[in-house]
């Protein structure tokens, strides 16, 4: 566990005779005034031991989990659920043994033990890797301290081993600011080479989630999400693999490369890929295929047929020409969700204090922005310089849209400080620079930036296209009755007679 510290309830009373303590008369120096400290043996632990682990005076059995508890009534009322039990006209008000039908599998023998426990002491201690069965056992007894105890428990103990559970728990059971917590540091931390452990516990429907909202820490450029869900397959596939981060990307090289030797299909056109397809459809693929080096390893990787990209060469195409012709000057007015939906994210992590200045690689519209750190600044240039790589615009002004980032996360991966800015809105001369952003001046590193940007004006005509995925893929092909046929070929003659 990245924290496997216990937390005890706030609550905790002792008996405890302390010198000096209830003294009349301080001053008074004889014998016969100074207590002797002496350590009782506190009443707390004394019911506990005495009542929940040796049972003694139960007037009430418990049937729960294979187990038989022997408790008492009085206690059981602090649960919601044995209180309006035994407090109502039913049956089991006047029984002294209840079996308890227990279906959520997330409770077992130890979470129930700890939640029992808890009705007679104040002096709980739950470790992290317990807390998902106690907070399913507080909320079917309704044990609302119990539940807030593993609310408090969860916020300060969220990691990457832990998170994902955290996630799905709170989301079961009503915890929407732990969802929220647990969904943000997903966002900020997924692209991490070093989480990659965590990715075999995400779910299709989460990963869509997450890489499909505009404040994922892309910690490069849009083509290192499309590498994500690569590892992101292989791991589904092999839970158990258990290497490190330098070796697991020759494994996922390995795995598709294999797949593909065998099948001669790449992964998403067969079935065992069918389920990721609606992921892949979130990509951000028109900030992907704006790079030479992405769009060789799309073809090499054998992850999806490039024809499934075309309908985005023709979006870029246009939109290309609407910049090269200077029809488009860069967005004026596009609403923020429209902005979010189709701005490209890039990231760059800090390592320590100095200056810096970086550009993210890529056609960009004719529009080469350099980024810099200089004393806390954070500097934003519209390059125009012969130095410039590739296609360059140059026309007077230029218009984009952005929002700045600047993060430092602690060892455990939550928000230490974020300061960002607005949606901004910028009309950039030739060469023109802007400060975008000030940090502190006491500023701790490594410091994460994350710029979202949007350089082209964005047509309700031309919207973002989808991949285009034939229907023939719902074939089953690896049925050795099925002739497979390419997939954008007609069938000869011959092969329709037969």
């Amino acid at each position: 566990m990245g924290n496997s510290n216990t937390a005890p309830i706030d609550r905790k009373r002792k008996l405890e005779e302390v010198e000096g303590e209830n003294s009349s008369d301080s001053s008074d120096s004889s014998p016969l005034h100074i207590p002797k400290k002496k350590r009782t043996k506190s009443t707390s632990k004394y019911i506990f031991q005495t009542l929940f682990i040796n049972g003694e005076n139960s007037d009430i059995t418990i049937k729960a989990i294979g187990k038989d508890w022997n408790l008492h009534k009085h206690y059981l009322c602090q649960c919601g659920y044995f209180n309006s039990m035994f407090n109502g006209k039913w049956l089991e008000s006047e029984l002294t043994e209840i079996e308890v039908d227990i279906l959520d599998k997330n409770i077992d023998e130890k979470a129930l033990k700890i939640a029992f426990g808890s009705l007679y002491t104040d002096d709980i201690m739950v470790k992290p890797v317990e807390v998902v069965g106690v907070l399913a056992s507080a909320t079917f007894l309704q044990l609302e301290g119990l539940i807030q105890y593993c609310h408090t428990l969860m916020k300060e103990s969220i990691s990457t081993d832990i998170v994902v559970e955290y996630y799905e728990i709170a989301h079961q059971y009503g915890l929407m600011d732990i969802k929220k917590l647990s969904f943000d540091w997903l966002l900020h931390n997924l692209m991490s080479p070093t989480n990659f452990k965590l990715l075999k516990n995400i779910s299709c429907e989460l990963m869509i989630q997450l890489i499909s909202h505009p404040d994922l820490f892309v910690l490069q450029v849009e083509m290192d999400v499309y590498s994500l869900l690569r590892k992101w397959i292989f791991l589904k596939n092999n839970p158990a693999w258990d290497g490190t981060c330098k070796e697991l990307l020759v494994e996922v090289d390995n795995f598709f490369k294999k797949f593909y030797k065998e099948k001669k299909l790449c992964y998403l056109e067969c079935i065992e890929g069918k389920e990721y397809i609606p992921v892949f459809q979130h990509v951000r693929w028109q900030h992907v295929i704006n790079e030479n080096s992405a769009l060789k390893a799309i073809k090499t990787e054998c992850v999806l047929p490039e024809y499934w990209l075309d309908p985005f060469y023709k979006h870029q195409w246009f939109y290309r020409l609407q910049s090269e012709q200077s029809i488009d000057k860069g967005p004026t007015a596009v609403d923020e969700e429209l902005f979010y939906k189709e701005c490209s994210r890039n990231g760059r992590v800090l390592l320590k204090r100095g200056e810096y200045c970086w550009r993210w690689v890529g056609y960009n519209y004719g529009v080469d922005l350099l980024l810099s750190y200089v004393n806390g600044m954070i500097i934003i240039t519209r390059n125009c310089s012969n130095s410039a790589s590739g296609s360059i615009g140059l026309q007077n002004t230029r218009n984009i849209m952005l929002r700045l980032t600047a993060v430092n996360l602690d060892k455990n991966g939550c928000v230490e400080k974020s300061k960002s800015t607005e949606l901004t809105l910028l009309s950039l001369s030739r060469d023109e620079e802007c400060v975008l952003l000030r940090v502190d001046t006491d500023q701790i590193f490594p410091l994460v930036i994350i710029l979202n940007v949007l350089v082209y004006t964005p047509l309700p005509d031309y919207p973002n296209p989808e991949l285009s995925i034939p229907t023939l893929l719902s074939i089953d092909h690896s049925d050795v009755a099925v002739q497979t046929i390419g997939l954008h070929e007609s069938p000869s003659k011959s092969e329709l007679q037969t």
